[in-house]
């Protein structure tokens, strides 16, 4: 008997199951989703990590919200948020003073990045914090591939 690891895998083998039992498979594993929260004043910072059906990507989002706040923006280009990328190791977050911020990561896929955020604190409408980022990172060309190759 022939097994699913002899060969290229196609479509014609698949053939025998129904695709809405194939689709409903692939959607058994649900979104991982874990929120943690760094306060400093009456601004926190948000970083969410979400992983979707057991994938092995992390996808990650740092915004800057209320203290108390739990939603995160709806739009990744919202002006809370300042960070985005993946299958980052050893992120840390941390306040240096009450409007600055350092993000560091030993290494990873950084997707998106603005070193300043805002986010209202108040009912007010000039209750408005602006806070800045600073972002390190310690990536080494031991400890990264570069897609396509090596780093040089």
């Amino acid at each position: 008997m022939e097994s699913w690891l002899d060969g290229e895998m196609s479509l014609a083998r698949l053939a025998p199951w129904p695709l809405g039992l194939l689709l409903l498979a692939s959607c058994q594993n649900p979104l991982k989703e874990r929120h943690v929260y760094i306060t400093r004043g009456d601004v926190q910072i948000g970083v969410r990590t979400q992983e979707w059906g057991s994938s092995g990507i992390v996808n990650i989002q740092a915004c800057v919200m209320a203290k108390g706040s739990r939603a995160f923006p709806a739009r990744d280009d919202d002006l809370q948020c300042f960070f985005r990328g993946y299958d980052v190791s050893e992120l840390s977050v941390k306040w240096n003073l009450d409007n600055d911020v350092t993000i560091a990561l030993a290494c990873g896929r950084v997707m998106a990045f603005r070193n300043w955020a805002t986010t209202q604190v108040g009912d007010a409408a000039d209750d408005i914090r602006v806070v800045h980022i600073n972002l390190t990172d310690r990536c080494t060309k031991t400890n990264y591939r570069f897609i396509g190759g090596e780093a040089g």
